[in-house]
């Protein structure tokens, strides 16, 4: 569902903020990018894929202002190649190409046109949460001459923002460990996590969401500089469990669909206390072999 919200025109950097009526924890707003930016050759209005880039761009996405900053760009660097030719084709405009470092295949997409770089300017306008993309954004809109609207909303499982940001930002993890004190000996231990710089509201919100019980850690930063880290680990049944509904309805689009696959059949299993014998182990085991397997390769990227 769209808000009833009105972009403004372009207007000069020295005009002050307005306030966007931004429904707080629902509805991104997308009616004024579909009246005038979308481009014409796509027929639809996909909304919930438009609430998934933002929340992965907000992860992965970067704002740069080049040329004397008088030139804007955007670009998303991603091992997944085809995650981004997916995104190219239902955003309609921007560029893919490939790159090489340290012997790996890299892609990149990238918005460099100012026409196009518009486009995105009220596609996230309004529209972006995390304090840090908002501050780097406002500055790109100034170059472009867009005047920046307030966003109130906030993280929600009624859009498809979480599911984009965790795709870029977040990891699952699942291993069997030794533990004596257990009737099979051994113990089945699994995570959803999720880093970021600073956020430590946006993180604790999530924990919210998912009636976690875990709190926001912080996160020794060993480059020694002034920014704070923050984590969170998630590790009950029942928030995952939580996370993994939210996913089904606002599913992941690239490579990392095999993740939450693998990590989904583990919660099965859990669910049908399969984890609580060692045959059910035995089997379970598979699954984190194969969950590491391709954690180690996205790593890499």
């Amino acid at each position: 569902m769209c808000c009833k919200k009105n972009q403004p025109l372009n207007l000069n950097s020295s005009e002050t903020t307005r306030e966007a009526p931004f429904l707080k924890k629902q509805n991104f707003c997308f009616s004024f990018y579909f009246e005038n930016y979308q481009p014409e050759h796509l027929k639809t209005k996909d909304i919930k894929f438009l609430e998934w880039f933002i929340g992965f761009s907000e992860g992965d996405g970067c704002f740069l202002i080049t040329g004397s900053k008088t030139n804007c760009s955007f670009i998303i660097n991603q091992k997944d190649i085809s995650l981004l030719y997916k995104i190219r084709t239902r955003l309609g405009f921007g560029k893919v190409t490939t790159y090489v470092q340290e012997g790996q295949m890299y892609g990149r997409y990238s918005v460099h046109s100012q026409k196009d770089c518009l486009r995105l300017a009220y596609l996230f306008n309004g529209n972006l949460i995390l304090n840090k993309t908002n501050k780097r954004f406002i500055k790109w809109l100034k170059v472009l001459s867009v005047l920046p609207l307030k966003t109130i909303g906030s993280v929600s499982f009624n859009n498809g923002w979480l599911s984009g940001f965790i795709e870029a930002e977040g990891s699952f993890h699942a291993r069997i460990r030794l533990r004596k004190t257990f009737k099979t000996g051994r113990q089945l231990i699994y995570k959803f996590s999720l880093n970021q710089a600073g956020e430590f509201a946006l993180l604790s919100e999530i924990l919210q969401l998912l009636n976690s019980k875990s709190k926001v850690y912080p996160i020794t930063n060993n480059n020694k500089t002034k920014q704070l880290y923050y984590g969170i680990s998630v590790q009950s049944f029942e928030s995952n469990n939580i996370l993994l509904n939210y996913l089904d309805l606002y599913p992941f689009l690239g490579k990392k669909t095999i993740a939450i696959n693998l990590y989904r059949r583990i919660n099965v299993y859990i669910k049908k206390k399969k984890h609580l014998t060692n045959d059910g182990l035995n089997e379970m085991l598979k699954f984190c072999n194969q969950l590491k397997k391709h954690n180690l390769k996205e790593i890499q990227k």
